[in-house]
């Protein structure tokens, strides 16, 4: 955690996060999805550790859109939702809609289930 906090201003804080939320041999799911989270509160104005670095937010937001594209994480519907916070224009977009058909685990049932059609129905563009 201490590596992040130095790194919060650095473009290598991108690289560190990789490594850590795709390791799953060293780093607990916890730990993994704490990096995550930790990304998108450094963007967040109202969060104590917020960084207010445009370039530092351009790199996070792009590396949420590769993450949701790719779906190589535990907890895809947190990198939508991340994805969808840091690009608004990605919300009701078709590379959304794939991503999301793309990554919802076969033979889904239940709430995880559920969450994924309202995410699939949010991904649709609202009628005007």
């Amino acid at each position: 955690m201490a590596s992040l906090a130095l790194l919060k201003r650095s473009p290598e804080l991108i690289n560190m996060v990789n490594d850590i939320s795709t390791n799953q041999t060293v780093f607990s799911s916890g730990i993994r999805g704490w990096s995550l989270s930790y990304l998108l509160q450094i963007c967040d104005d109202e969060a104590p550790g917020f960084v207010n670095d445009s370039g530092q937010r351009t790199r996070i937001a792009a590396y949420f859109l590769t993450k949701a594209s790719i779906g190589d994480i535990t907890d895809y519907l947190f990198v939508d939702r991340c994805a969808c916070e840091m690009n608004p224009s990605y919300r009701h977009s078709q590379a959304r809609r794939d991503n999301l058909a793309r990554n919802r685990p076969p033979n889904l049932t239940g709430h995880q289930a559920e969450i994924y059609d309202a995410r699939q129905r949010d991904a649709i563009e609202p009628a005007e």
